[in-house]
Order: structure tokens, then C-alpha cells, then sequence
């Protein structure tokens, strides 16, 4: 009778809300029957399995040498306030985040505080001036379905740009945690005065992808670093994108690349095609939003609304509205829904948490009875 009591009850628990981690610990505060249910180690691998697609749990958003987060939940990263403010977040996936503290990389894990620093890859005197760069922190493992993978090894891809004369080029660089070094992996001539632009690199399919600028043709194009044919590459941007704005990369639900723009208050988005082109794919524009429907305000606004970031897997722009408060928004592009995240002053960069969370429920009691 015990055993199908628990089995009943456990049912409920595995469908509470991973978005609202604290409601894990609020049933634990029921009695000792639930919280043993939530202790137990086989409860996290069915809570995982039950709800597939992790939520994001908030944006961490950085200002020049400043990294703050920006919760969307209940949920407080147990660690991030061990990291020193002055660090600036550049990359977050599969449950670790990037920073550069200015003179090194350091990936670093908010569930565990588990840190790793790591020079950067290029010449440690190289000016800043003619150097930029993008980088990536990633799980390696084969087949991995990145559910629950923060606690395993990484790699770290960095594509540096040098723009300076007399050897004008892009490498693509890897970290591996298992052999605490970096290798060049691929590397592609360019003019003079071009570079990497933005943080950070996007993960489509089996290619990571960055803007470009491009000197030669003074416009923007995307940089493409295939992961499994470790080779750099150019692609064009579509034509009628707009050729003074950095778009937005995102990936469709589907794995397929795409780009976002603002234009005139509208939402601009495609998405790559394959059938189209002179290289065998194209540009499909594939919907457009006209924010001025959804925030009405910006019709008066002297500064215009921005593209932050693209919350993956789960088809959700983020966008910053100055004349509404200073809000940040998640549109949903396939519903039309809008909700806001909160509030900020400028940015740098704009990350999205996406994680699932499961508090130690016994540090989370103590926490609580304090």
C-alpha cells in the first residue's frame, strides 16, 4: 500500500513546473514521505525524461565589465554570486556560462560553482584593437541530448579575428576539459579590417556561426565554422536584409539557421533553405511581426527597439523596448504572445539560462529555516 501511495505521489511531484524550481523545495516542506520522493537519486532522471525540453531560467546580462542575472522563475543560481562582478558573460548552454574576466576565459557551472579557467588561445600581447573574437563553451559527448550534461566535460570553441596587416586571418580554436589545451582546428584568409562581430557563436545543426564584417565588400556576412569538417567559411546574408543592422541569429525549432531584423517596426525573419540559391540554399523569408500592433509605444520612441537573443528550442525572440520602461520581452514568434522578463539599462550581451534545476533539498531546508 506504501509503494503505490509513494507511486501516486511521485506522479504529481515529476509534474510540477521545472520552469519554478522552488516549488520543488515547497513540497518538501509537506512532509518527510515527499521530501525522501524528491531526495531520491532516480527522481531527477525521471523528472528530466518527463519534461524533455529544459526551461530557461533567466538571461544573464552583461554591461561593459559587469554581469548581473535577470531571473524569469523562482529560480537564484546557488553560485553565481561567486563570481566576481567585474567578469562579463559571453556564452550559456547546457547549463554552464563563459565569462572573460579580460585577460582569460572562464567557464564556470551555477549549479555546482564548479570553475575552470583557461588562457585565451591567441598571443597574450596582441591589442585588442586588432584582435576580436566569439566564443562557445559546448558538451562533447556523442549523441548527448544535452538534458543533463553540466556535470560532464566541455569544449570551447574561440574564433579569433587578426585584422591587422601583414596576415589579415580567422582561426578557429578548441579547449577540451579532458586534455586542458587548446589546438587550432581551422583557419581562412580575409582582407584587412575585417572580424568577428558579436557574442555569442550560434549552434545550428553540426556548424557554429558568428557576423562577420566583411572589409573588402565594407558589409556583413556570416562566418560558418563546421564542426565535423573542422573548416571556416562566408555566407551571404539575404538580400533584402537590411545592410545597416547587425541581424539577430537564431536556430528554428527544427535545427534549421535563421536571422531576425528589425525593420520599421516590423519583426523581419528568415530562415535557410536548402532548394534555393546558386549554392545549392538560400534565404526563405519565412514570417513577419509588426511590433507596432504588440507595443504600441514604440511609435513615439526615439530609440528603437533591439534583438537581444533567441531563446532556442522553444521559438522565443527577446526584445528591448526603451520607450516602454526599459523592458525586456519574450515574444513568442509562432503564438503572438508577449511576456515581460524585467528591466535594463543598455547591454552587451544578453544570454539566455536555459537549464533544468533540481535543489538540494536538504541545503534548500537549512536555507529556508534560516
Amino acid at each position: 500500500m506504501d509503494e503505490l501511495i509513494d507511486d501516486v505521489v511521485e506522479g504529481i511531484l515529476l509534474r510540477l513546473p521545472p520552469a519554478d524550481p522552488a516549488s520543488l523545495v515547497r513540497a518538501a516542506l509537506v512532509c518527510r514521505r515527499w521530501r525522501r520522493l524528491i531526495s531520491d537519486r532516480g527522481f531527477r532522471r525521471r523528472f528530466i525524461e518527463l519534461h524533455r525540453n529544459p526551461p530557461t531560467l533567466g538571461f544573464f546580462h552583461s554591461r561593459t565589465y559587469c554581469t548581473r542575472f535577470l531571473p524569469t522563475s523562482s529560480f537564484r543560481p546557488p553560485y553565481t554570486y561567486a563570481v566576481p562582478a567585474d567578469w562579463r558573460a559571453t556564452d550559456a548552454r547546457h547549463g554552464r556560462v563563459l565569462y572573460s574576466d579580460g585577460g582569460d576565459l572562464v567557464v564556470s557551472c551555477p549549479m555546482t560553482g564548479d570553475t575552470r579557467r583557461l588562457p585565451k588561445p591567441w598571443p597574450p600581447h596582441t591589442s585588442e584593437n586588432y584582435c576580436h573574437w566569439s566564443a562557445a563553451v559546448l558538451c562533447p559527448a556523442p549523441g548527448c541530448d544535452h538534458l543533463d550534461c553540466p556535470r560532464g566535460s566541455f569544449l570551447v570553441v574561440a574564433v579569433v579575428s587578426l585584422t591587422r596587416e601583414p596576415h589579415p586571418s580567422t582561426c578557429a580554436y578548441i579547449y577540451s576539459s579532458e586534455t586542458g589545451t587548446w589546438r587550432v582546428a581551422a583557419s581562412v584568409d580575409h582582407p584587412a579590417r575585417s572580424a568577428v562581430l558579436g557574442k555569442p557563436l550560434i549552434a545550428a545543426g553540426n556548424a557554429l556561426y558568428s557576423k562577420f564584417f566583411l572589409g573588402s565588400r565594407s558589409c556583413s556576412v556570416l562566418l560558418e565554422y563546421d564542426l565535423g569538417k573542422q573548416e571556416l567559411s562566408f555566407i551571404d546574408l539575404p538580400p533584402n536584409a537590411p545592410p545597416w543592422q547587425w541581424p539577430t541569429l537564431l536556430v528554428e525549432n527544427g535545427g534549421r539557421l535563421g536571422i531576425a531584423a528589425i525593420m520599421q517596426s516590423k519583426l523581419h525573419i528568415w530562415l535557410r533553405d536548402d532548394t534555393a540559391g546558386q549554392n545549392g540554399w538560400g534565404w526563405a523569408r519565412n514570417r513577419v511581426i509588426d511590433l507596432m500592433t504588440l507595443f504600441p509605444d514604440i511609435c513615439t520612441a526615439t530609440i528603437s527597439p533591439h534583438l537581444l537573443t533567441f531563446v532556442d528550442g522553444i521559438d522565443v525572440v527577446s526584445v528591448w523596448i526603451p520607450s516602454v520602461g526599459l523592458g525586456v520581452f519574450n515574444l513568442h514568434i509562432k503564438s503572438g504572445l508577449v511576456t515581460k522578463v524585467g528591466e535594463i539599462v543598455g547591454y552587451f550581451a544578453f544570454l539566455p539560462y536555459t537549464c533544468f534545476y533540481i535543489p538540494s533539498v536538504g541545503r534548500s531546508l537549512r536555507a529556508h529555516e534560516g
